[in-house]
């Protein structure tokens, strides 16, 4: 009679153990679906603050860039800074959907070119297929005008890596808008 009580003990205390590491279980998978929420929640705002942070890097590197170099520029709301070299015909100023010709240097803050037009040849392209900082800086000059840009991240590729454009990275332009039509 005393083997038959304690097996009947020994069965419980399974069923109980069984129990509370079920519970646990469940405790442990409401848990991850909790945190699998948070996590699919958070990737907005994580990539949200991530762009606060790099247009203010962007921006303080603009500025030193200018301050080294004595330039003295204009921003937009935007954060684009620029220079006008040469206004040009303020009469044929290009829209974003105009098509231009150009010659241009592309270069990062440390003097790299990572981008020219060929020499003594136009470039042509409607102003509405290239990068945000030029759609945003070219239409302030008209043709035959010369603009220098320094455009953040955020206006240029962002955090993609482009040929030897290194991802985040701040550009600088020098352009001579030739031609507009459109």
């Amino acid at each position: 009679m005393m083997t038959k009580n304690w097996i009947v003990w020994i069965i419980l205390a399974g069923l109980v153990l069984s129990c509370q590491a079920e519970n646990k279980q469940q405790e442990q998978a409401t848990e991850k679906e909790s945190s699998e929420e948070k996590t699919t929640t958070n990737p907005a705002q994580n990539a949200q603050q991530r762009a606060l942070e790099q247009a203010k890097t962007d921006k303080k590197l603009i500025l030193q860039y200018l301050q080294e170099k004595n330039i003295d520029a204009e921003s937009t709301n935007s954060g684009l800074y620029y220079k006008i070299i040469e206004p040009g015909d303020q009469n044929k100023k290009p829209g974003k959907s105009s098509q231009v010709s150009v010659q241009y240097v592309g270069k990062l803050l440390n003097g790299t070119t990572f981008d020219r037009s060929p020499t003594e040849e136009n470039v042509s392209f409607p102003l509405n297929r290239v990068i945000m900082g030029w759609q945003e800086g070219i239409p302030k000059i008209g043709e035959g005008g010369e603009i220098k840009l320094f455009i953040p991240s955020h206006l240029g590729y962002g955090q993609a890596k482009v040929g030897r454009i290194p991802s985040n990275s701040v550009l600088v332009f020098d352009v001579k808008l030739l031609e507009v039509r459109g």
